[in-house]
């Protein structure tokens, strides 16, 4: 998943985010790809607001769809993520994580 990418998130200012969007923004980064794939994008987030819930350990009701949906705004405004398609009836909405991720180290476990 995305180990880089959370390098690269927990690489943004601390004084450009509260705790809470940064954890939010570190669920999303651990939830996508360091690199894309020929059916999925390099740091897209699309799991849902639910699944970022859950991963902060957060029970997934209204109140806590309002704070993600907070965090998400937050993020937007700082320039982090930005979005990519809204949600529609069985679709959750993608973000791209405005990461810079360096890839440029391969694994050592993994041949090319």
């Amino acid at each position: 998943m995305g180990a880089r990418n959370v390098i690269a998130a927990l690489g943004v200012l601390p004084g450009k985010l509260d705790h809470a969007p940064r954890d939010t923004l570190i669920a999303m980064a651990v939830l996508s790809l360091d690199k894309g794939r020929s059916t999925t994008a390099a740091r897209v987030y699309y799991g849902g607001w639910e699944r970022l819930a859950m991963v902060q350990g957060m029970f997934p009701n209204e109140t806590t769809r309002r704070r993600i949906a907070r965090h998400m705004t937050i993020l937007q405004q700082v320039g982090i993520i930005e979005q990519l398609e809204t949600s529609a009836p069985a679709r959750n909405a993608s973000w791209r994580l405005l990461l810079p991720v360096d890839n440029s180290q391969e694994s050592v476990d993994k041949p090319p």
